[in-house]
């Protein structure tokens, strides 16, 4: 490829991105999550996003990336992380580079339903950590003091406020009400978090029972409810019986 030829791919390939980078740019077939995309140019001479299906029709290869469409926050949150510890080895060859990017994207996939089924939580993630926060070594030092406990809730800690759902932090709350976080230790390493916006008027004991109880009901709401004092008693009821009896 010649460098007017290259100057050419370089002025269309982002247009064709912006019109229609959902889509394979030969077959038109949508582009599937976590599938691997290349950029390139055409037996005429027309830049074109192709998708796996379609490799083999570019007469040039550019470049090649990888295309996500599903918890795309937490995946470019948890590849920048990843890129700040490369230790600065770039890989060479861009294939290789899209082929290790969408195995990556697969297994951190994997664990994160993985953690979700465990933790007994749906819906999309965010604020996914691989790496140290002050947060993670506080809840790991506290489960590790506290060996007996699943569950607890706390403050949140400074920055840790920027890790929760958008709509969480634009949310106008009332003056007697605060963020904290509800943690859930599924094993040690692996933990689940949840912003809970609760009524600091109100004394809420640091009981294992209460705490699951809460957790469970703020990570399957109601939307409009309000959780009640007597719905969490009865669930932390129901938590702490002694094993082999069962509720009135």
């Amino acid at each position: 490829m010649n460098r007017s030829e290259r100057r050419r791919y370089e002025k269309e390939f982002p247009k064709v991105l912006k019109k229609a980078g959902d889509n394979c740019g030969i077959c038109r077939k949508p582009l599937q999550h976590n599938s691997r995309t290349f950029g390139g140019v055409l037996s005429d001479g027309r830049a074109a996003l192709a998708g796996e299906c379609c490799q083999d029709q570019l007469d040039v290869v550019m470049g090649s990336g990888v295309y996500i469409n599903q918890n795309t926050d937490a995946i470019r949150d948890v590849l920048g992380q990843m890129k700040g510890n490369s230790g600065g080895q770039p890989v060479a060859d861009a294939l290789e580079a899209s082929r290790r990017l969408q195995s990556g994207i697969g297994g951190l996939e994997e664990i994160v339903e993985s953690t979700k089924r465990r933790a007994g939580l749906s819906g999309p993630v965010q604020g996914i950590s691989l790496t140290d926060t002050p947060w993670k070594t506080d809840d790991a030092n506290w489960f590790e003091s506290h060996p007996d406990r699943s569950h607890r809730l706390r403050p949140m800690h400074p920055g840790e406020r920027e890790t929760v759902p958008s709509q969480m932090k634009a949310a106008i709350i009332p003056d007697d009400h605060r963020w904290e976080i509800l943690v859930r230790q599924i094993k040690k390493g692996q933990r689940a978090r949840l912003a809970f916006c609760r009524n600091i008027q109100m004394e809420i004991p640091d009981v294992e029972a209460v705490i699951h109880a809460i957790f469970d009901t703020v990570a399957d709401p109601r939307s409009g409810e309000i959780i009640t004092v007597e719905e969490i008693a009865a669930l932390a009821t129901r938590y702490h019986l002694p094993e082999g009896s069962a509720p009135n």
